[in-house]
């Protein structure tokens, strides 16, 4: 049984001390938070889906309060200014009483209008952390976002709190439920629409709630890295090939991000898949803290180089795929990224708190996550392989087009490609699967 309350206050405490030693060492005197609001859809009086200011639900584990803030001042509580209108068009959000509670001094307001009697009075030594709109203009605190102080706020996210892990443990539940099910319905013959209702509905998840949204790619839409549709025909068993699902799930706003992929049949891509599998775990067994994390994509190429060659779609060595550029065009996106409030967490180039960066090593663009690994990590390992037909079209008009055996390319580009993620927690003693851990 979780002790929600206790892992609550131990991350309270932490985040507390970060933003207070941050405002005294920049000279603020206090800031202010907006959750962020509902906003209005160009030209009409319908409501965009709300999307948290990771900064307040970082410090409250409420991700769906739109018009609500947070006062930090060194030394004090901070005071939660928790927005409950009465309102015959929406629900009332419920009181603001749960296992964080205790940590806040809580005022309930009826709008936004109503928090200006809450602000203190020195404007000058204040500092806003959130969407740049009308109501900061309203506020007269004159410091936005500064780059100097988020920074410093940003760096320590990638280490996360015992409160942290255990919120994006739950959401792997859920994901892996959704996961489950929408699998299932592909090899009853679900169309890509069904299988993304089947992920909905096992996973206890509105599209609203998801993280980003699901990739539900059959067949040669796997090609598409971010595919964002859902077909909703059933293919023909004889059109059945394969099937990605890219999907997650949310507690308390901490995300799960998981990839599948499956063959409809026990064939040749089946067997991909089964070693891009191997390959996958042999990728997270040997990360190790203090270790950059590019070395992880420098190893994924290497190994989509020996899936190349093994399945014969080069007679070359892996090592002169890799050199001359070749994997890229079968694996042409970063290995993975830091995860957590946002499903590509924040500072994942950061070398420190003050704003310098780690370059992304050559020749890997895409690239999120560039840091060495850290105890308390989060972050993804998803390498892939595609046959993706503009990358394969440059591939072929270049010298090392000779490298590739078309013919076997060809028989493959229906397949789409293949992705395998899992989310890993990096502990001293090693990389702990969170996916894994959790998948029966």
């Amino acid at each position: 049984m979780t002790n929600w309350k206790s892992l609550y206050q131990d991350h309270h405490q932490r985040v507390k001390t970060l933003y207070e030693s941050a405002m005294t060492s920049l000279g603020y005197d206090w800031m202010l938070i907006d959750s962020g609001t509902t906003d209005v859809r160009f030209l009409d009086d319908l409501h965009q889906p709300f999307r948290v200011n990771p900064h307040f639900n970082y410090w409250v584990p409420l991700h769906q309060l739109p018009d609500s803030y947070l006062i930090i001042r060194p030394g004090k509580k901070a005071l939660l200014l928790y927005c409950q209108v009465t309102d015959f068009w929406y629900p009332v959000p419920e009181e603001p009483v749960g296992f964080w509670s205790d940590s806040f001094e809580i005022e309930v307001i009826s709008g936004p209008e109503a928090i200006r009697k809450h602000l203190p009075e020195n404007r000058s030594s204040a500092v806003y952390v959130g969407p740049a709109g009308v109501r900061f203009k309203e506020m007269g605190i004159k410091q936005l976002n500064p780059a100097h102080l988020l920074n410093r706020l940003h760096y320590p996210r990638a280490v996360k709190t015992g409160f942290e892990v255990a919120c994006m443990k739950e959401a792997t539940r859920s994901a892996i439920a959704g996961h489950q099910a929408a699998r299932d319905e592909f090899f009853r013959g679900g169309s890509e629409f069904d299988c993304h209702l089947a992920y909905l509905k096992a996973s206890q998840q509105m599209e609203m709630d998801l993280p980003y949204g699901n990739i539900v790619a059959i067949n040669e839409h796997a090609a598409t890295l971010h595919y964002p549709l859902t077909d909703k025909k059933p293919k023909p068993e004889s059109d059945r090939h394969s099937f990605l699902l890219d999907a997650g799930a949310s507690f308390f706003g901490y995300a799960a991000d998981i990839t599948r992929t499956y063959s409809y049949r026990k064939d040749e891509f089946a067997d991909l898949v089964a070693a891009m599998d191997k390959e996958q775990l042999a990728l997270i067994a040997q990360l190790k803290v203090g270790e950059s994390y590019s070395d992880s994509q420098f190893r994924a190429h290497a190994a989509v180089g020996r899936l190349l060659n093994q399945f014969r779609f080069s007679d070359e060595s892996a090592d002169t795929l890799v050199e001359t550029g070749v994997t890229s065009t079968f694996f042409p996106h970063g290995i993975g990224h830091l995860l957590g409030l946002q499903v590509h967490d924040i500072a994942g180039h950061a070398i420190n708190q003050t704003g310098d960066l780690y370059p992304r090593p050559e020749g890997h663009p895409f690239l999120r996550l560039t840091r060495p690994i850290e105890a308390g990590f989060v972050f993804t390992i998803e390498p892939g392989l595609y046959f993706i037909d503009p990358l394969l079209s440059d591939l072929k008009s270049k010298p090392e087009g000779r490298f590739i055996r078309w013919d076997r390319v060809n028989s493959f580009r229906k397949y789409g490609g293949i992705r395998i993620e899992d989310n890993v927690l990096m502990t001293a003693s090693g990389p702990v699967n969170l996916t894994r851990e959790h998948w029966t």
